[in-house]
């Protein structure tokens, strides 16, 4: 799997418990999240993120839809570091 560097802007509830009046109504605060992950799956609609995996299992999973990415960089894996043994 590929490394990612996405930021992605959240859908959020604007007002909190629920109901506001129209008069009193601030501006809904944008909120934009910056996430690395492995890229498990991708389509035209969206791109599904893992933390974490191994050849049978994986980590947690973010599906972020594509209009919702405001940028997206591939992570170059950079030299291999060198083995280390655990005494």
């Amino acid at each position: 799997m590929e490394l990612l560097y996405v930021e992605w802007e959240d859908a959020s509830s604007a007002d909190s418990p629920g109901w506001t009046y129209i008069a009193g109504a601030t501006p809904a605060e944008v909120r934009v999240f910056k996430q690395v992950g492995f890229v498990f799956d991708a389509d035209p609609w969206c791109i599904v993120l893992t933390e974490a995996y191994d050849r049978h299992q994986m980590g947690p999973r973010t599906r972020i839809p594509m209009g919702m990415i405001r940028r997206a960089v591939y992570l170059d894996p950079g030299p291999t570091l060198p083995e280390q043994t655990l005494d």
